[in-house]
């Protein structure tokens, strides 16, 4: 008979070594797993944090037509904007945009941006982060051009089918209030400075609840925006990893239609456009008398386009 001394010792020895044995065969699987992780090559398209691929698909990247809008029938559009249900994919928040031009380069993309915000969404600072928030995210997609001035006048020159509807339809005609301007001004810094509107994620789109643009069905309706609704690309291309286009903005294109209302515009010469008269595009129509803008006229001829929104 052992004493009870051996008892005690013989399974604790025993139960040591086992574990000794295990905690050596879990180190060397760990070596054996690290050496073979270092023998493969690494994606040069993977993510840093989380691994995954992150390189464009083999489907072509998005075009951009340009935009065409139906204002005639609003209380129609407004039935089947409502019959497109919202995305119930994750809505991540767009990265920080910090604005690396030069000071000149800064102001022309700041007035860019105040003016797409406050002809868009008028004198609502919610509303205009939401419009300011589709062209920051625009100008990081590579299907769209590499600076504001560029993103926000993109199609500027057609009679209709402009990217942004106040940039071809006579809306610029209205001088907003000077108070109005700054405010905008204001938010439009400090959105090239970091400033980021989470809710409407990575839109590249959008319009008012009571117009049918021929896409809004094929993309994914993201949220709204009092009566705007906001959109992305479906797939690959509406993902993050699509707007990963780093820019150094070393110089933006001044804007003549912007001339009458930002300094850092006028190298084109207001005064150009103050004689331009019935010239195409021009801002300013002295054969025309005077028209008072206001909601009965949506949908109507107006300047070179139809009136999308007041």
């Amino acid at each position: 008979m052992t004493s009870p001394s051996l008892t005690l010792q013989g399974p604790t020895s025993g139960r040591r070594r086992a574990a000794i044995v295990l905690i050596a065969a879990i180190v060397t699987a760990l070596g054996l797993a690290m050496l073979g992780l270092k023998g493969r090559p690494q994606d040069p398209n993977a993510d840093a944090t989380t691994g995954a691929t992150v390189r464009p698909p083999d489907a072509p990247l998005p075009k951009v037509e340009p935009l065409t809008l139906d204002a005639s029938k609003p209380d129609e559009a407004r039935k089947l904007n409502a019959a497109i249900p919202f995305s119930t994919d994750p809505n991540p928040a767009a990265r920080a945009f910090k604005f690396s031009g030069d000071e000149a380069a800064l102001e022309r993309a700041r007035d860019c941006l105040a003016a797409a915000m406050i002809y868009e969404a008028g004198d609502d600072p919610r509303g205009e982060r939401a419009v300011g928030q589709v062209v920051l995210n625009r100008l990081r997609h590579p299907a769209f051009p590499k600076t504001v001035c560029g993103v926000v006048f993109q199609g500027q020159e057609r009679v209709t089918g402009c990217q942004f509807t106040f940039t071809c339809d006579g809306a610029m005609a209205r001088i907003p209030s000077a108070g109005a301007w700054e405010r905008a001004r204001d938010l439009a810094g400090k959105m090239l400075a970091g400033d980021v509107y989470k809710p409407v994620g990575h839109a590249t789109h959008y319009h008012t609840d009571w117009v049918m643009p021929y896409w809004s069905a094929s993309l994914d309706k993201v949220t709204a925006v009092d009566t705007h609704l906001f959109f992305r690309w479906k797939g690959w291309w509406g993902t993050p990893p699509a707007f990963a286009r780093t820019l150094s903005i070393a110089a933006e294109p001044t804007i003549a239609k912007l001339s009458l209302l930002s300094p850092a515009h006028k190298a084109q010469g207001a005064q150009e456009l103050l004689l331009a008269g019935t010239r195409p595009g021009s801002l300013v129509d002295d054969s025309l008398p005077a028209l008072a803008i206001g909601p009965e006229l949506i949908g109507k001829q107006i300047g070179p386009g139809k009136l999308a929104a007041i």
